[in-house]
């Protein structure tokens, strides 16, 4: 799917290394093909029909169906590793007697607390069935050290951490802004802290008036997202942009003076990374992986979580202070460098290359 963040990085992981001489397939449960995935990358379908795909691998019962169309796939393919990124594939190559090595892409750990009713129940067992699964793997990859402790305590696998990367061909500085525009990226959810971003901004306003806030994410159409209209009507300057396709989305980071966020969960934080491609210096949350995403006092602010004052404190100093913005925007700007895909598939690969040298795949 288009707009999220794992598929997002599968395929730019994909097409990384298939630019660095790798043989890379798709497997999917629909066989549709994105327009950002390299052409030299052969998609396979796993399931022949459009609708019950999910039914089929999600299902106990149905497991042993599941992963002979899976074993079906593999055996025109012969692979060297499997990279599986989530349910419900993810079972399907752990497989007794295999010959490839499997390795587990482990995104997130999403705290279970962050969500209510049937969305939380759905998270602990998603939870549940993947940490079932990390120790039966060759090897484990996570998103941040953040998510390498989580993994740890949940599991006692240790993880190899390989932050996702930026494309810096698409994300990049256009030059210091001039305008006093605070972006803000991300689903309207409440771990997200949007609410919280409305209130450090009227602080913000209070002592800039010219500020104006955009804030860019998918809605639920829930009961918060009416909350965070109801909020932002009452406010001057405060613009919900929605969801918006990425070329769009790279032109408002380019035009921000600020990037910033109130999140109090992510398993990375590649919006900050994104922000810091494009010249934008940002203020976020010292909390969970996000300091892994913001090299402090170079490409961003960090202030305590709940610190709105604080948040506002350095969204003002950013806003006011020309002179450090444009240094801190070039600081930034280098910073994302080391993000690029190309370097994360070299992790990857040397990764690989060590499993492969130890032999053939662990029994399931």
């Amino acid at each position: 799917s288009h707009g999220s963040g794992i598929p997002n990085v599968a395929i730019q992981t994909g097409n990384a290394l298939e630019k660095l001489g790798a043989k890379v397939w798709f497997l999917t449960l629909d066989g549709k093909r994105r327009d950002d995935l390299s052409p030299e990358i052969p998609v396979i379908g796993l399931y022949p029909k459009a609708r019950g795909a999910h039914r089929v691998f999600s299902s106990a019962l149905l497991s042993p169906a599941a992963k002979a169309l899976a074993a079906r796939a593999l055996s025109t393919i012969h692979p060297d590793v499997v990279m599986t990124h989530y349910p419900p594939l993810d079972r399907c190559f752990l497989t007794r007697g295999r010959k490839h090595k499997v390795v587990y892409f482990c995104h997130n750990v999403t705290d279970p607390a962050l969500y209510e009713g049937s969305e939380k129940t759905r998270r602990v067992r998603e939870a549940e069935r993947i940490f079932s699964l990390l120790p039966r793997c060759d090897a484990v990859i996570v998103n941040s050290r953040f998510t390498a402790l989580e993994v740890r305590k949940r599991s006692d696998v240790e993880a190899h951490v390989i932050h996702p990367g930026v494309d810096l061909e698409k994300y990049r500085a256009s030059g210091p802004a001039a305008s006093k525009n605070v972006l803000s990226v991300g689903r309207i959810v409440p771990h997200k802290g949007v609410r919280e971003m409305l209130s450090a901004f009227k602080l913000v306003r209070a002592k800039f008036s010219p500020a104006h806030l955009k804030l860019i994410g998918r809605q639920e159409g829930d009961a918060y997202y009416s909350e965070v209209v109801a909020a932002a009507a009452g406010e001057a300057q405060v613009t919900l942009m929605g969801e918006m396709p990425e070329a769009a989305m790279i032109r408002e980071l380019q035009g921000a003076a600020v990037f910033a966020s109130c999140s109090r969960f992510e398993g990375f934080g590649m919006p900050f990374v994104e922000a810091a491609a494009c010249g934008t210096p940002s203020v976020g949350f010292r909390a969970t992986a996000i300091p892994e995403a913001v090299s402090e006092g170079k490409s961003g602010f960090l202030v305590e979580p709940g610190d709105l004052a604080g948040m506002a404190e350095k969204i003002l100093l950013l806003l006011s202070d020309v002179k450090l913005r444009r240094e801190m925007s070039a600081k930034a700007a280098e910073f994302a460098k080391g993000f690029g895909w190309e370097s994360r598939a070299k992790l990857h690969l040397d990764l690989y290359e060590r499993l492969l040298t130890q032999g053939a795949g662990r029994s399931g």
